[in-house]
C-alpha cells in the first residue's frame, strides 16, 4: 500500500494523548498503549487490550486512575472485568495541597498540619472519616475560604466510591498509579524533544512504536509482521477497484487458516509447502471468481 502524501510541516496544534498500560504487581510484564483521539476511541483501546492479554483470567484485576469522570465512564461502558477502581492517592493529595495553598498560604504551618492531617486521615481512615473533618472545617472558614473549600468537597464527593484505601492496603493493593503515570513521560518523551514540532498522525505513530518498545514487544512484533507478510506473498493479488474479494488468508501464531471459497472448506495448514500450495489454489479459485463476475 503507498504511503500518504508527505505533509509539509506539523499543525501547529496542542496534542493531548490518552495512556493506557496493564501491569503485573512486580511489573515483570506490561501492556501499553495510547492514543490521540476522544474518550470513545480510548475506552475501546482499554477493551481492547483487556481482551488481548486475557485480563478476565487474572485473579485480582484493579485499576488506578487519575480521577478524571471520562475514565470512569468508558470502564463501565466498555465494561472492564475489574474488581475495584481507585483514585490515585497522589492525585487527591494534589488536590488538598491546592486546597491548602489557596486558603493557608505556600508555607503556612497551619496547612502543612492541617492537609498532612486529611490525607492520613483519607489513608487509613478511609473516605467517611475524613469527610466528617472536612465538614466542620469548611464551616470555620471565612467567606472567602468556603468557595475554595467547596471545590475540594466537591471533588472528592464526586469520587467517593474510588477512595477506598484502607480496603485497597488490606489485600496489599496499590493506591498509586506511579508506573502509568511514569509510562506518560516515557511513551511521549521521543516527541518532545527541543524544538520538535509535530503533525497529529506522524505523533502518533512514533508513540505507537514506543509502546510496542515499552510493552517488551519489539522483537516479537516485527518478527510476526515479517513471517506474515511472508505467509501472505504467495498468490496474492492486488484487488479490483471494483472489488468483490477481501483478503483471503488469516495468518495466526500455529500457521494460516485458508478457505476456499470455490469449495466452501476450511482447513488449516501448518509447513511453508501445504501453506505455500493452499494459498495459491485458493488465488486461482477467487480469480476464477472475480473473472466470471467482471464479464
Amino acid at each position: 500500500r503507498p504511503l500518504p502524501p508527505r505533509k509539509p510541516s506539523a499543525d501547529q496544534k496542542y496534542k493531548e494523548f490518552k495512556v493506557i498500560a496493564f501491569y503485573d504487581e512486580g511489573q515483570e510484564h506490561r501492556a501499553v498503549s495510547g492514543t490521540r483521539g476522544d474518550c470513545d476511541v480510548a475506552g475501546r483501546l482499554m477493551r481492547r487490550e483487556a481482551g488481548r492479554i486475557h485480563l478476565d483470567q487474572a485473579d485480582e484485576k484493579v485499576g488506578n486512575v487519575d480521577g478524571s469522570p471520562w475514565i470512569r465512564n468508558q470502564v463501565e461502558r466498555q465494561s472492564l472485568p475489574l474488581d475495584a477502581l481507585g483514585l490515585d492517592f497522589y492525585h487527591l493529595g494534589e488536590n488538598v495541597h491546592k486546597a491548602r495553598r489557596d486558603i493557608y498560604g505556600e508555607d503556612g504551618e497551619a496547612g502543612e498540619q492541617w492537609a498532612g492531617d486529611l490525607l492520613h486521615t483519607f489513608k487509613h481512615e478511609g473516605y467517611e472519616a475524613a469527610w466528617n473533618k472536612l465538614l466542620p472545617w469548611r464551616l470555620a472558614l471565612r467567606r472567602g475560604g468556603k468557595k475554595r473549600a467547596d471545590q475540594l468537597l466537591n471533588y472528592v464527593s464526586e469520587r467517593r466510591d474510588m477512595i477506598c484505601y484502607p480496603a485497597f492496603q488490606a489485600k496489599d493493593w496499590q493506591i498509586g498509579s506511579g508506573p502509568t503515570e511514569a509510562t506518560c513521560k516515557t511513551l511521549t518523551a521521543r516527541l518532545k524533544g527541543s524544538g520538535m514540532r509535530w503533525d497529529g498522525d506522524n505523533a502518533e505513530a512514533i508513540m505507537g512504536l514506543e509502546a510496542i518498545e515499552q510493552s517488551g514487544q519489539w522483537d516479537e512484533y516485527w518478527r510476526s509482521e515479517l513471517q506474515n507478510k511472508a505467509l501472505r506473498s504467495p498468490g496474492r493479488f492486488a484487488r479490483p477497484n471494483r472489488g468483490f474479494a477481501r483478503d483471503f488468508c488469516c495468518v495466526s501464531r500455529c500457521g494460516v487458516r485458508y478457505m476456499d471459497r470455490k469449495a466452501g472448506t476450511h482447513g488449516r495448514a501448518r509447513s511453508s509447502s501445504e501453506v505455500s500450495e493452499k494459498i495459491a489454489a485458493t488465488s486461482e479459485g477467487l480469480a476464477r471468481i472475480l473473472w466470471s463476475r467482471l464479464n
